[in-house]
């Protein structure tokens, strides 16, 4: 009987070895991965890329049409800014061209009123020296024409 014992502990523990072997396989075997398990992870890997990248890439292409978009808004924005200015110009110079031809107007108005007024005066002038010869032919005396400083007494 001791025999028999002892062979049931072998027995038992071999058989516990295989059950153990049995699991251990069935636990490798449901962790592991096949080729086909990889090919299908890495295509979906693939996938989810090759999707960023046209999200990527579709934002990349709206950035770059905004960007045109903002540029050709810009030019225009330029553009109008350069016309303005040159219009700008352009009256600020009819401006001063009408300004000038005001003032040579008022000049030259001014310069035949001064003209006129001296002509005046000097029409004045002869009439008041006529007036004073008459005066002096009125009444017999001399016109006083002195020579020099010396004779300026008399």
């Amino acid at each position: 009987m001791g025999n028999l014992i002892q062979f049931s502990a072998i027995l038992i523990s071999i058989l516990g070895v295989f059950v153990t072997l049995f699991i251990t396989m069935l636990k490798f075997n449901r962790n592991s991965v096949t080729k086909d398990d990889l090919n299908n992870s890495i295509e979906s890997l693939r996938s989810e890329m090759n999707k960023r990248f046209e999200e990527v890439n579709k934002r990349l292409d709206e950035a770059t049409a905004d960007r045109a978009r903002i540029e050709k808004e810009a030019a225009v924005d330029r553009q109008k800014i350069r016309d303005e200015a040159v219009a700008n110009r352009q009256e600020i110079r009819d401006e001063a061209v009408a300004n000038r031809q005001e003032i040579k107007a008022e000049m030259s108005s001014g310069f035949a009123q001064a003209r006129d007024e001296r002509k005046e005066i000097k029409r004045e002038i002869i009439r008041q020296n006529q007036n004073y010869i008459e005066h002096l032919a009125h009444h017999n005396t001399p016109k006083a024409n002195p020579v020099s400083e010396e004779d300026d007494s008399t």
